[in-house]
């Protein structure tokens, strides 16, 4: 059977995903795979559908996936390898649905086994699926000392089987989780471990992350002169790139130095690009730039296209703020909805003003 799951993953990675989920059905109907055989299968008929980004379509097949390995009664090593493997991709595919109740619990059970039986691949893939889903709950927002615990453990699991992609990720996490956090230090040291780290062209993305956190950490202590020096950096390695993602990141802190010269017209050109592609590609980090628009909408007296992203902040798929700024985002749309657009108006310039003093803006 190894040259069978070769082949569904060889078909898988082609992007021949109909062809896979043929072949895998004809094996099945065929009745010769053992339970955990066809549990197997099962599994990789719904890792096809989560190459295709269809993970409604997936969900079930893990299930079924999962019960027919409940039914097999030898539980030995092979067997709980394969629980391991099928249970975090049904968790994936939990998460990225939103069926969080479910999630929690198949998390909840699945801990002790990786405790007991994981490997250290199968240990990094159960604490990165915490700390995602730790991300959503805490709308990528001042995590708790748990998420650093859990981007820490990545490292030293990564660095004790000398997997150095997987250690400069959780560098790199660390640095992202310190900058949520709001600790611009912290962040650009683990930032530049991971730089430090870095010694190939297949790492570009890594890199363009590291420098993307260190851009903005120097942001978050609002220096523009450092600001403008990492950005040129992270520029130029974008356009030798040409990755949209880091192209995002680093125009929003090009929009944030334009605004800090009283370049309004390019900031605000530059901050509309960017809420357009979070905006399309579900990005919850649309704070980075709606603040920003707001303050430029409130110079031009545009109230309209202010209460547009007022809106977005309060989302609760959208990163979240500081209580201070949100208090008077909502005092401002309670004035706005009675009609009283002065008092309204002072609301957002004062929230506007608090963000720029907590390096929001």
């Amino acid at each position: 059977m190894k040259m069978t799951i070769e082949k569904i993953d060889n078909l898988i990675a082609g992007g021949k995903f109909d062809e896979a989920r043929s072949y895998i059905n004809d094996i099945i109907s065929s009745a010769g795979p053992s339970l955990v055989m066809q549990s197997i299968l099962y599994a990789r008929a719904g890792k096809s559908y989560t190459a295709q980004w269809r993970f409604y379509n997936a969900v079930p097949l893990f299930e079924k996936a999962l019960q027919l390995l409940d039914a097999e009664l030898n539980r030995d090593e092979e067997w709980q390898f394969h629980y391991i493997n099928i249970t975090l991709e049904y968790c994936y595919a939990l998460h990225t649905t939103r069926a969080f109740s479910t999630f929690a619990k198949i998390v909840e059970q699945l801990k002790g086994s990786i405790e007991k039986h994981g490997n250290n691949d199968q240990k990094i893939q159960y604490l990165k699926i915490v700390y995602m889903d730790m991300l959503v709950r805490y709308r990528w927002f001042m995590l708790p000392d748990e998420a650093l615990i859990v981007c820490h453990s990545i490292t030293e699991l990564a660095k004790a089987q000398n997997n150095t992609a997987i250690e400069i990720d959780g560098l790199n996490n660390l640095g992202f989780t310190y900058m949520l956090n709001w600790q611009p230090e912290a962040c650009r040291k683990y930032a530049l471990q991971a730089l430090g780290l870095i010694n190939n062209k297949s790492n570009d993305e890594a890199k363009s992350m590291a420098y993307c956190y260190i851009t903005n950490a120097y942001r978050l202590e609002k220096n523009l002169k450092a600001v403008e020096q990492w950005h040129k950096i992270l520029s130029a390695h974008v356009e030798a790139n040409q990755n949209a993602t880091s192209k995002m990141l680093s125009d929003s802190a090009l929009a944030w130095i334009c605004y800090m010269k009283s370049d309004f017209g390019p900031a605000e050109k530059l901050s509309l690009q960017v809420f357009a592609y979070m905006t399309q590609h579900r990005f919850p980090f649309l704070p980075v730039c709606s603040v920003l628009l707001i303050a430029l909408y409130l110079r031009k007296n545009d109230l309209a296209s202010c209460i547009r992203h007022v809106f977005i902040l309060l989302h609760p798929n959208v990163q979240g703020m500081p209580g201070e700024i949100t208090t008077l985002v909502k005092a401002g749309l309670r004035e706005y909805y009675l009609d009283h657009t002065t008092k309204a108006r002072q609301h957002f310039t004062r929230a506007a003003a608090t963000a720029e003093r907590l390096g929001y803006l």
